[in-house]
């Protein structure tokens, strides 16, 4: 049933009958609870977590929501992974600042352009959001561990 309208699940129910060779069972479908939509932002967001989808939402709203990419993110390598009704989850690896991208240089002047905003992928239920942490963040915290807390551990 996931992923599909009553009217789908209705006449799918119904066809698996006559296929079956029940064709006197008339299938009604009634939906009892409907489950709140959610997706998650997690890595290098001020607010990583569950995040309600309770309207159409994109990759840069939620990525908003979260309060935005902190300074040791990976900005050019956001991971969006969709699992929902997928029988193997598929990944996108998404450049946020080239999405954000909206002033342009039109000879000697700039100029406002959102076309890029095309590519800012609507988000559906499950999905999910991830912000590794940029190289320079990796590479400092590497200097940080073997330079400054080796001297520490050797001084006392």
């Amino acid at each position: 049933a996931a992923g599909k309208t009553i009217e789908e699940l209705h006449a799918d129910l119904n066809q698996a009958y006559i296929e079956a060779g029940i064709e006197e069972i008339e299938v009604t479908v009634n939906v009892e609870t409907v489950y709140p939509q959610q997706i998650y932002v997690y890595g290098e967001v001020f607010r990583p977590g569950l995040l309600p989808l309770d309207r159409q939402s994109t990759l840069v709203q939620a990525i908003g929501a979260a309060g935005g990419i902190r300074a040791t993110g990976a900005r050019n390598k956001v991971i969006l992974v969709r699992r929902k009704n997928l029988p193997v989850p598929e990944g996108v690896v998404l450049d946020f600042d080239a999405i954000m991208e909206a002033e342009k240089k039109v000879g000697k002047e700039k100029v406002m352009d959102f076309s890029l905003l095309r590519y800012d992928i609507s988000l559906e239920d499950g999905d999910l959001i991830y912000v590794p942490r940029s190289d320079l963040a990796r590479n400092n915290d590497w200097i940080n561990q073997v330079f400054a807390l080796g001297d520490r551990k050797s001084v006392g």
